[in-house]
């Protein structure tokens, strides 16, 4: 069952990335690590039927970037039985070199939308249904509204809000635009790149954390000696970093790039100023 899974949502992203949205995004990577971690369930089974360091060694093999070692693991698992077989045919195809043939599937959406191991993979179909304005899911997606995940709840209401349909009373519209704008950061962090391999529910908690604040050009973000207590990422415009008495350029940075972060591993004092 877990392989199956694995080989039916594989077929769906290069569906959902020939939509070409950035929407879409969130959901496409959610079922890819929703895969990665099936794979890690698979092997771990294969490991207790089988030689559990020759499947080790094998998925390390599969780690790599290199397209060799990826083979010669598969290679390996694809003895293993007919356990070994059925996952090597989905691990060829999750780690195919050349894209397939893009297949419709129409009741994706409705899959994703009814599922119930994850709460993510929910989220953000809902989110994508909304942004996409993808009609004929009003049925299921109206139960969620009184989902006991207030995520879920509230992007059930913010894509029937999307699709022009009725909100139930109690929630209020400036908790969904507060919402729409939770989606759009969360996005936004997802392409930062020290947060690049979090799971979504992380980085919900980390946009939760985070204080949006505007500076000026010219404006000082902090100098070079001061404490060391935020950390900051570039949602617009730029940032120079510059150190000593010489002011002397030592980055300068776009958004979704980052500075500050020594206050995230020690306490201590700036070594450098932003501006």
């Amino acid at each position: 069952a877990i392989v199956n899974r694995m080989r039916k949502d594989q077929a769906c992203i290069p569906y959902l990335a020939s939509m070409e949205n950035p929407a879409l995004d969130l959901l496409i990577d959610a079922i890819e690590r929703a895969n990665h971690a099936r794979e890690g369930l698979a092997l771990s089974g294969l490991g207790i039927l089988n030689d559990s360091r020759f499947v080790q060694t094998a998925r390390m093999n599969l780690a790599s970037t290199e397209r060799r070692s990826r083979a010669e693991a598969i290679e390996m698992i694809e003895g293993l039985g007919q356990e070994g077989r059925i996952l090597a045919q989905a691990l060829e195809e999750r780690y195919a070199t050349e894209p397939g043939a893009v297949e419709e599937h129409p009741e994706l959406f409705r899959e994703l939308l009814g599922q119930k191991r994850d709460p993510w993979l929910c989220i953000c179909a809902l989110y994508a249904v909304g942004m996409l304005k993808l009609k004929g899911f009003e049925s299921d997606i109206n139960p969620l509204q009184d989902h006991e995940d207030r995520t879920i709840r509230l992007n059930a209401a913010l894509a029937l809000s999307s699709l022009n349909f009725a909100v139930k009373e109690h929630i209020p519209k400036q908790v969904l635009k507060q919402m729409a704008l939770d989606m759009e950061r969360i996005l936004f962090l997802r392409g930062v790149l020290l947060f690049s391999e979090l799971e979504g529910r992380d980085l919900e908690w980390i946009n939760e954390l985070s204080v949006e604040k505007k500076f000026k050009s010219g404006e000082l973000v902090f100098t070079e000696g001061e404490p060391a207590d935020t950390f900051y990422v570039i949602l617009r415009g730029k940032a120079r970093l510059a150190r000593g008495k010489k002011d002397t350029t030592l980055a300068l940075l776009d958004a979704r790039s980052s500075f500050g972060e020594e206050c995230l591993v020690e306490s201590g004092n700036r070594t450098y100023s932003a501006e």
